[in-house]
């Protein structure tokens, strides 16, 4: 059975929402990893000082920039998915266009 003009649209509605909230997460790592993990490194290593602290700063320092990573793959998942989501929407809406526009004599 096809799908409605208002059910494609709640469709794409809901695509852009996971996008959305892929992008709210992606935020959140960032913030985490820029603020709450580097500037606990950054006091960690004015009161703690030895080589195991610059070993422990570097493990440290890698971690925050996988976590950036994560945030930005999940940035482009958030886009992958609105241009797939938009692109879909265009094509089911240009169908439904094409159906109600035939005519059967």
């Amino acid at each position: 059975m096809a799908k409605s003009a208002n059910q494609l649209w709640m469709d794409f509605k809901n695509a852009s929402n996971q996008a959305n909230r892929l992008e709210e997460i992606a935020g959140k790592i960032e913030n985490t990893s820029r603020r709450e993990l580097t500037g606990n490194l950054n006091q960690l290593s004015s009161c703690w000082k030895s080589d195991s602290s610059t070993a422990f700063r570097k493990k440290g320092q890698n971690t925050s920039d996988n976590l950036l990573s994560v945030a930005k793959n999940l940035r482009e998942a958030a886009a992958v998915i609105r241009t797939a989501a938009k692109n879909t929407y265009d094509a089911e809406m240009e169908a439904v266009r094409l159906a109600n526009a035939r005519s059967y004599k």
